[in-house]
């Protein structure tokens, strides 16, 4: 409070307000010119030049501000030293912090509060108070408005008697004020050496210190929280102040002399205000200003005293990072002779031993290790480590496996899983050839796994349920008798390790079922093929187990079946080299089997043919493709047509016909059948026509006019050298197989045929 009076020139300044005078705050606002009203100025203008001269005189009040503005500095500067000597305490040992020294600021400024509101009490007491019951106040009115109407005519030296009156008063107030002060300070004196005596007591003071550093903890706690408030606020407030203060210099110092004079005259109603001088004004400033650049102190020793409190915590975390580090240190070089925490070797723990602890134990598995193989149904096979053809590779194997370990990393192992390495060796031919002989592997009870798959039952698609089987993945098993070795694993189970073939398809697959629609849009197709008047027909029944899907569930039409069934067909109705009804001369209907005369299917054309009108669910009625064809196909075996030529062998007869037409009826001579020359039955065609052609053979040669081959050597020709023909010549002066025709007739016959006429041999 005395910084803030200080701060406006002084504690107290006097104002007259109405009829009761009073002390009043030179902080006050109202003190400068705003309470310069017009009936004020007014009143200035009429009153004697003397009042100037009055006005020019020391005010008493000003006198009362000097001694207390002097007393303030007195009071201030030994705050600060004992400010100074705390602050000193408080580097020395940083943990004993009291607050005395506030207690004593507080205790001056209260003292020198209690005074001013003593002389205030006691200056106001001399008038009536404003707040008297009604009867007080209605007087009061009477005075103030006699003394407005006697306030103009009202002599100037009654004024100077009044103010000589007050500033006597004054003094005696200062008086008692600096009296207070010195007791207080006494007071606050007399505290440490009290505090020093209880010290000497430890047995009656130890309770109280110990309740004191508790109390001085928490306070310290509390101020650490305030310290960043005050200094915003303290920061903030500053700048304001050192602004006002300036600005209030510059105001003072531009205004007019005579408005000041005007302020200290007395008003109309009597009243006088409070003169504010250059000096004062330019006063107040500065100390503003001074005060201003005081205010950050405060929170620069508070900032002092965390950072002094800080140093230990920071002291305690180096300490622990420095133990922590020495632990580090030490593990990582006990883990560079030692296999980290979690660490197996061929299943055999080697957590925190060393080479030579775990190379003895490695040695007895590789010779001893044995692995059992479970089947589905429980059947168990025991592998040895013979069979396996194990083998230690040694300390230097091991040695390799711990330098491979960064033993700066051993926290990380610390919650690791537990890391398999293996000095166990395997001869891998051996496991190979094991793997495929296993009972388990190639015996007779293992059944072959099988996809779910749409089949053809009874005239329509189903679906199949799969077949799990017992067939076991060899790849599989060779890793996981690998691994159990790695890991030291004595039984391996091959139905909870997958180790059996899966089915890839199930029921309810989609691809199964799209395999299934698919093969049911097959089952519409329709395929009638045409021999003559003779039909026949591929459905449904025909093709439909045909049908069938591969290991991806492509649908697919079974090339083996569809081939075999073209082959039963073709065997049925191909006449080449196959069977023919025949109607002979004489009115009887023969077979003729054999000759390359006739109608072949085309197999391969065919199956292609019919796979893609399959596939497509054609419906469609056409004649199978041919690789040979005859002139006619009235039937499967009617093919002869109405152009031919027809040899008798048993008659020794030939007749030709054209378009239904007989056109040559001749005796012929046929192949000596006694020398194995005769000529073959069967139904052929004529292959050419030549004239003037010279045969050849076996003992001959012979020239002849017209020469019209059908089977081989065997054709018909003319023979010049015989004077007779049919009967039983054949027998013993037949041919080398070729129908000797009269000269006469074969030119007819040269005639009536072309290549590719059918030729009847029976």
């Amino acid at each position: 409070m005395s910084q803030e009076n200080e701060k406006k020139g002084g504690l107290f300044e006097r104002a007259d307000a109405g009829s009761s005078p009073k002390i009043k705050p030179a902080f006050d606002e109202d003190v400068w010119e705003d309470d310069v009203t017009a009936e004020d100025a007014e009143a200035s203008s009429e009153a004697p030049v003397e009042a100037e001269a009055v006005s020019e005189e020391k005010d008493p009040t000003e006198i009362v501000n000097e001694r207390l503005r002097e007393r303030s500095f007195e009071i201030a500067e030994g705050e600060d030293e004992d400010d100074e000597k705390d602050e000193n305490k408080d580097d020395t040992a940083s943990t004993d912090v009291t607050a005395e020294p506030e207690a004593s600021e507080e205790t001056a400024e209260d003292a020198i509060d209690a005074s001013a509101a003593e002389v205030d009490a006691k200056t106001s007491a001399s008038v009536p108070e404003e707040d008297a019951d009604s009867e007080d106040l209605e007087s009061d009115e009477k005075s103030e408005d006699e003394g407005d109407s006697a306030s103009t005519d009202a002599p100037e030296p009654q004024g100077e008697a009044v103010e000589a009156s007050a500033e006597s008063k004054l003094a005696a107030e200062i008086d008692e004020v600096f009296a207070a002060k010195g007791e207080a300070d006494t007071d606050e004196a007399a505290k440490p050496e009290e505090a020093a005596v209880s010290e000497t007591d430890p047995d009656a003071t130890q309770d109280e210190s110990a309740e004191d550093d508790q109390s001085e903890a928490e306070e310290l706690e509390e101020t650490a929280l305030e310290i960043s408030d005050e200094k915003s606020e303290d920061e903030a407030k500053a700048e304001p102040a050192v602004e006002t203060a300036e600005a209030e210099q510059a105001t003072e110092a531009e205004a007019p002399k005579e408005v000041r004079s005007e302020a200290s005259a007395p008003g109309p109603d009597g009243d006088e205000t409070a003169e504010t001088t250059p000096e004062a004004a330019e006063a107040e400033a500065s100390e503003s200003a001074q005060a201003a650049e005081k205010q950050p102190e405060a929170p620069k020793k508070k900032a002092k005293a965390n950072k002094r409190r800080v140093a230990p915590k920071v002291k305690i975390i180096g300490t622990v990072i420095a133990v922590l580090a020495i632990i580090y240190a030490a593990f990582a070089v006990y883990y560079h002779y030692h296999f980290f925490p979690n660490t197996a070797i061929n299943g055999l723990a080697a957590s925190g031993k060393t080479v030579s602890d775990i190379s003895s134990s490695l040695e007895n598995r590789a010779d001893t290790y044995s692995v059992a193989l479970k089947g589905r149904k429980g059947e168990t096979e025991k592998i040895t480590a013979t069979a396996l053809g194990l083998s230690y590779q040694g300390k230097s194997r091991v040695k390799r496996i711990l330098a491979d370990q960064n033993s700066l990393a051993w926290p990380v192992h610390l919650f690791s899983k537990t890391e398999n390495h293996s000095a166990i060796a395997y001869d891998k031919d051996k496991v190979d050839y094991l793997v495929r002989h296993l009972f388990q592997v190639s015996g007779s009870q293992v059944e072959a796994a099988r996809n779910a798959q749409p089949v053809y039952k009874n005239g329509k698609i189903v679906i199949e349920d799969q077949i799990p089987g017992s067939t076991v993945d060899q790849t599989k098993l060779k890793k996981l008798i690998i691994g159990a070795i790695k890991t030291g694993d004595s039984t391996i189970d091959l139905k909870a390790e997958n180790c059996y073939v899966q089915p890839k398809y199930t029921a309810n697959s989609p691809k199964v079922k799209q395999a299934a629609a698919k093969m049911r849009k097959m089952l519409k197709a329709e395929i009638t093929y045409t021999f003559g008047s003779d039909k026949v027909v591929i459905d449904k029944s025909v093709f439909g187990p045909w049908l069938t899907v591969d290991d991806n569930m492509n649908v697919q039409i079974d090339q083996t079946q569809l081939k075999q069934y073209l082959y039963d067909l073709a065997y049925k109705t191909n006449t080449y080299y196959g069977k023919h009804t025949f109607k002979t001369t004489g009115g009887s209907t023969i077979t003729v089997n054999g000759g390359n005369y006739g109608w072949r299917i085309d197999r391969d054309a065919e199956a292609k043919n019919l796979t893609q009108e399959i596939e497509a669910g054609k419906v469609i009625t056409r004649d199978p493709e041919y690789s040979k064809k005859g002139k006619v196909r009235n039937s499967t075996y009617d093919d002869i047509g109405d152009s031919y030529v027809e040899v008798s062998i048993g008659a020794q007869h030939m007749w030709v016909y054209k378009d239904g037409k007989k056109v040559v009826d001749t005796a012929v001579v046929t192949g000596d059948v006694t020398k194995g020359n005769g000529t073959t039955p069967g139904a052929y065609y004529i292959a050419y026509k030549e004239r003037h052609a010279t045969l050849k053979g076996q003992g001959y040669s012979t020239p002849v006019s017209y020469w019209m081959p059908f089977n081989g050597g065997q054709g018909i020709h003319d023979s010049y050298w015989r004077g007779a023909y049919g009967g039983s010549i054949y027998r013993g002066n037949g041919s080398h197989g070729c129908v000797n025709t009269p000269p006469a007739q074969v030119a007819i016959v040269w005639n009536n045929v072309s290549q590719g006429t059918p030729v009847i041999v029976y």
